[in-house]
């Protein structure tokens, strides 16, 4: 993983002018070359979705790392990369621990109508994936051609093929920064501690 390279993808169809958004993140990022990147920059003349441009872009190594761009993480990559690799996995998920609150008292009922279980508002806990994958290069088959095609599709269609697919449970920090909450929080928590993100 020592050649880094990233590829930003944006579509025509995204509500802000695809150019200015282009110009406007170039800008700030310019071809990586100060944080010892390459990034080079795609537009999509229709939505691809979360996993269809991969299949267009050339070179891509052995495996490889997908992610979004909206999350806040001090994920260990190498350990994702490596377990990815020894494991040979065709795609590898980040998935990161959850709980809902349920408010009510939740009820089991058994076939015949009686009461099994009485649970007063229980905490359910759930994997999420974090946005974070990585594929090996011959998952690259299983995507359609010119076509929106999403990462879960693209997962489920490889275990489908009986190709192994694998999860990567991690406790550690992850923030989605899709819901504007959510941005806040990860703003303070980056302020607070930003050798930790920086690493």
């Amino acid at each position: 993983m020592a050649d880094r390279h990233q590829i930003l993808c944006v579509n025509k169809s995204d509500r802000d002018n695809p150019h200015e958004r282009i110009t406007h993140i170039g800008g700030k990022n310019g071809d990586g070359s100060r944080w010892n990147l390459q990034i080079e920059y795609m537009l999509e003349d229709q939505p691809l979705g979360t996993a269809g441009p991969l299949r267009q872009i050339a070179g891509l190594d052995e495996n490889f790392l997908v992610m979004n761009g909206d999350l806040l993480t001090d994920i260990d990559y190498s350990a994702l990369f490596s377990v990815h690799c020894e494991r040979g996995s065709w795609g590898t998920i980040a998935v990161h621990r959850r709980e809902v609150q349920i408010d009510y008292g939740v009820i089991e009922i058994s076939p015949d109508g009686a009461l099994d279980a009485y649970i007063e508002k229980p905490s359910i806990p759930y994997w999420v994936s974090m946005g974070i994958n990585v594929l090996s290069r011959r998952a690259l088959e299983f995507i359609p051609e010119n076509a929106k095609f999403d990462m879960p599709e693209l997962m489920l269609a490889l275990r489908q093929a009986g190709k192994p697919v694998i999860c990567f449970q991690t406790d550690c920090y992850w923030q989605d920064i899709g819901r504007f909450d959510d941005y806040q929080q990860a703003s303070t928590d980056f302020d607070l501690n930003r050798s930790r993100f920086m690493r």
